[in-house]
C-alpha cells in the first residue's frame, strides 16, 4: 500500500555569524526570522539549554526513522542518511566542528562512508555546510550538491569546489532511490528542497526534505511563494524536521523523541510523530503561510509610515 512521501526536513536554519564559525553558540532566541512564526516558543525552549556552549555539546546518538532514512545530525541541526541499494546519500553536514560525529554516526549505525555517494546541500548557512570540506576529505569520491544559486556562497566559505549544481526540477537516481529538487526562495535564495520516497511499516510515503519556512530579511514574499507551492505540491504524509524545534508539536522534545517512531508509538498507523498525515501537514502550512503573511503586513506597514528622504 503506497502512502505520500514524508516531508522530510523543514529547514529553517540559524542565520551563519563568527560566533557560529567559533563554534560557539549564541543570541539563540535572536534570530528575527522566527519571530511570530509557529514554533519559535518550541524553539526558544529547545534552543536555551545550548545558549553560549559549544555545538559539539550538541552529540546525539544517531537513530532509524524510517527502512532507508536515518538521523546521523546533532540535537538541534539535523543531517540525514538516505540508504540506497547502490549507495548512500547524505543530506546537510552540520558544523563544521560537528562533521566527525556525524561521520561517526554513519559508523555507528552499521554503514561504511566512504559508500557515500553524495552529500547534497540545503542551502547556504554555515549549520547546514560547514562540515561539507570534512566529509568530502573523509570520502573524496562523493559529489557535493547545491541549488545553482547557493553555490557561490558555499563554495566562498569553505574553498569547495563547484561540483554538482542543482536546478529546479532536476531528478537524481541512485540505484532504487530517485530524488527530485525543487528551489524555494526564501530563506535564502537556493533554499533547495528534495523529494523522496521513505518507506517502512510496509507503506511508502512521500518525503520531502529540506524546507526552510523562516523568511529571511527582505524575502517574506517569495517565502509564502515557496510555501504555497509546495503546499500545492502535496498531500504530504508526514513530516520530519531538519531542526526538532520545527516539528507540529506543543512542548520542547529531543530530535530523537521527535523523528524516531519508537516516540510515537501511539499516534496512529503511521507510527511518527512526523507523519501525521495530509490534514494536519495541510494544516501546518497554512499556519505558517498566515504568520509570515501577518509579517509581510506588518512590513509594508512600516515602510509605508517610514519617513521619506
Amino acid at each position: 500500500m503506497i502512502q505520500r512521501f514524508v516531508l522530510v526536513g523543514v529547514l529553517v536554519a540559524a542565520a551563519a555569524s563568527l560566533a557560529q564559525a567559533q563554534g560557539r553558540g549564541r543570541g539563540q532566541g535572536g534570530n528575527q526570522n522566527n519571530v511570530g512564526m509557529p514554533w519559535e516558543p518550541l524553539r526558544n525552549a529547545v534552543m536555551t539549554p545550548w545558549e553560549g556552549r559549544p555545538f559539539t555539546d550538541q552529540k546525539t546518538q544517531p537513530f532509524k526513522i524510517f527502512d532507508n532514512v536515518y538521523y546521523v545530525g546533532i540535537e538541534t541541526v539535523g543531517s540525514y542518511l538516505l540508504t540506497t541499494n547502490a549507495g548512500l546519500i547524505m543530506i546537510d553536514s552540520t558544523y563544521a566542528e560537528t562533521a566527525d560525529h556525524v561521520l561517526e554516526s554513519v559508523r555507528r549505525l552499521g554503514f561504511d562512508p566512504a559508500n557515500i555517494k553524495y552529500l547534497i546541500i540545503t542551502h547556504q548557512h554555515n549549520d547546514h555546510f560547514a562540515g561539507a570540506p570534512r566529509i568530502k576529505a573523509s570520502v573524496p569520491s562523493l559529489r557535493v550538491g547545491v541549488s545553482a544559486p547557493d553555490w557561490d556562497a558555499v563554495a566562498k566559505a569553505t574553498m569547495l569546489s563547484r561540483d554538482l549544481v542543482i536546478n529546479d526540477g532536476d531528478t537524481l537516481k541512485l540505484g532504487d532511490t530517485t530524488l527530485k529538487f525543487y528551489i524555494t526562495p526564501g530563506h535564502t535564495v537556493g533554499n533547495l528542497v528534495t523529494e523522496m520516497q521513505a518507506r517502512g511499516n510496509g507503506r511508502t510515503y512521500r518525503t520531502l526534505v529540506g524546507v526552510a519556512f523562516a523568511p529571511s530579511p527582505g524575502m517574506t514574499e517569495a517565502s509564502i511563494r515557496s510555501t504555497e507551492r509546495l503546499k500545492q505540491l502535496g498531500p504530504w504524509d508526514a513530516l520530519l524536521t531538519s531542526h526538532s524545534y520545527l516539528a507540529p508539536v506543543a512542548i520542547p522534545l529531543t530530535a530523537q523523541q521527535i523523528l524516531a517512531p519508537a516516540a510515537s508509538a501511539q499516534r496512529g498507523t503511521t507510527n511518527h510523530l512526523s507523519a501525521q498525515g495530509a490534514d494536519r501537514i495541510n494544516g501546518y502550512f497554512d499556519q505558517i503561510l498566515n504568520a509570515a503573511r501577518e509579517r509581510l503586513a506588518r512590513d509594508q506597514a512600516q515602510n509605508a509610515q517610514a519617513p521619506t528622504r
